[in-house]
Protein backbone atom coordinates (compact mmCIF):
# COMPACT_ATOMS: atom_id res chain seq x y z
CA UNK A 1 0.00 0.00 0.00
CA UNK A 2 1.14 3.57 -0.87
CA UNK A 3 -0.21 6.07 2.07
CA UNK A 4 1.31 8.84 -0.67
CA UNK A 5 -1.15 7.57 -3.44
CA UNK A 6 -4.20 7.29 -0.91
CA UNK A 7 -3.55 10.61 0.61
CA UNK A 8 -3.37 11.70 -3.44
CA UNK A 9 -6.38 9.83 -3.97
CA UNK A 10 -8.21 11.03 -0.96
CA UNK A 11 -7.68 15.24 -2.10
CA UNK A 12 -8.26 14.33 -5.51
CA UNK A 13 -11.51 16.60 -6.57
CA UNK A 14 -14.14 14.42 -8.77
CA UNK A 15 -17.36 15.08 -9.31
CA UNK A 16 -18.74 11.65 -8.56
CA UNK A 17 -18.48 10.16 -5.65
CA UNK A 18 -18.34 6.40 -7.09
CA UNK A 19 -15.65 7.50 -9.70
CA UNK A 20 -13.57 9.07 -6.10
CA UNK A 21 -14.33 5.43 -4.26
CA UNK A 22 -12.65 3.59 -7.29
CA UNK A 23 -9.86 5.82 -7.18
CA UNK A 24 -9.11 5.45 -3.37
CA UNK A 25 -9.60 1.98 -3.53
CA UNK A 26 -6.94 1.28 -6.43
CA UNK A 27 -4.60 4.03 -4.74
CA UNK A 28 -5.19 1.35 -1.57
CA UNK A 29 -3.98 -1.09 -3.93
CA UNK A 30 -1.15 0.65 -5.18
CA UNK A 31 2.83 0.01 -4.42
CA UNK A 32 5.41 1.91 -4.80
CA UNK A 33 5.63 2.64 -8.81
CA UNK A 34 1.76 3.77 -8.03
CA UNK A 35 0.39 0.29 -9.55
CA UNK A 36 -1.57 -2.00 -8.67
CA UNK A 37 -3.75 -5.14 -10.52
CA UNK A 38 -6.94 -5.80 -8.37
CA UNK A 39 -9.92 -7.65 -10.05
CA UNK A 40 -13.11 -5.85 -11.01
CA UNK A 41 -14.94 -8.05 -8.93
CA UNK A 42 -12.99 -7.72 -6.24
CA UNK A 43 -13.44 -3.87 -6.52
CA UNK A 44 -16.64 -4.12 -6.70
CA UNK A 45 -17.24 -5.95 -3.21
CA UNK A 46 -15.42 -3.08 -1.61
CA UNK A 47 -16.80 -0.51 -3.05
CA UNK A 48 -20.44 -1.86 -2.83
CA UNK A 49 -21.09 -1.11 -6.34
CA UNK A 50 -22.15 -3.54 -9.28
CA UNK A 51 -18.93 -4.99 -11.40
CA UNK A 52 -20.78 -3.23 -14.39
CA UNK A 53 -20.74 -0.14 -12.20
CA UNK A 54 -16.78 -0.26 -11.57
CA UNK A 55 -16.37 -0.68 -15.45
CA UNK A 56 -17.95 2.51 -15.91
CA UNK A 57 -15.59 4.23 -13.01
CA UNK A 58 -12.72 3.25 -14.01
CA UNK A 59 -13.56 3.95 -18.15
CA UNK A 60 -14.28 7.67 -16.55
CA UNK A 61 -10.97 7.53 -14.63
CA UNK A 62 -9.23 6.31 -17.39
CA UNK A 63 -10.83 9.37 -20.16
CA UNK A 64 -10.08 11.89 -17.57
CA UNK A 65 -6.23 10.85 -17.79
CA UNK A 66 -5.55 10.06 -13.85
CA UNK A 67 -5.02 6.11 -14.80
CA UNK A 68 -3.91 4.41 -17.05
CA UNK A 69 -5.41 0.85 -17.73
CA UNK A 70 -3.16 -1.99 -19.44
CA UNK A 71 -5.50 -5.09 -20.52
CA UNK A 72 -3.92 -8.31 -21.03
CA UNK A 73 -5.35 -11.94 -21.94
CA UNK A 74 -4.19 -15.39 -21.18
CA UNK A 75 -6.78 -17.91 -23.09
CA UNK A 76 -10.22 -16.92 -21.94
CA UNK A 77 -8.77 -15.10 -18.69
CA UNK A 78 -8.87 -10.96 -18.70
CA UNK A 79 -6.41 -9.22 -16.45
CA UNK A 80 -6.34 -5.57 -15.91
CA UNK A 81 -3.32 -3.26 -14.22
CA UNK A 82 -4.01 0.18 -13.34
CA UNK A 83 -1.51 2.79 -13.22
CA UNK A 84 -2.18 5.72 -11.21
CA UNK A 85 -1.23 9.09 -13.03
CA UNK A 86 0.12 11.03 -10.56
CA UNK A 87 3.62 12.72 -9.07
CA UNK A 88 6.41 10.11 -8.42
CA UNK A 89 7.49 9.97 -5.24
CA UNK A 90 9.97 7.66 -3.79
CA UNK A 91 8.65 7.55 0.09
CA UNK A 92 11.39 5.01 0.81
CA UNK A 93 14.18 7.83 0.48
CA UNK A 94 12.00 10.63 1.99
CA UNK A 95 11.09 8.14 5.29
CA UNK A 96 14.67 6.94 5.33
CA UNK A 97 16.01 10.62 5.71
CA UNK A 98 13.35 11.95 7.98
CA UNK A 99 14.07 8.85 10.16
CA UNK A 100 17.95 9.84 9.45
CA UNK A 101 17.63 13.34 10.32
CA UNK A 102 15.35 12.65 13.94
CA UNK A 103 18.38 10.22 15.00
CA UNK A 104 20.95 12.26 14.05
CA UNK A 105 19.44 15.77 15.92
CA UNK A 106 18.57 13.45 18.87
CA UNK A 107 22.53 11.99 19.19
CA UNK A 108 23.21 16.04 18.58
CA UNK A 109 21.05 16.74 21.74
CA UNK A 110 21.84 13.66 23.38
CA UNK A 111 25.96 13.30 22.82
Amino acid sequence: MSFYALKWGLTKDLDNPTTKLVLVMLCDYANDLNECYPSQQHLAKRCGVSERCIVTHIRKLEISNIIKVKRTKNGYKTRNYYKINMPYRSEKSSLNTNIYNKRKNKNFMHG
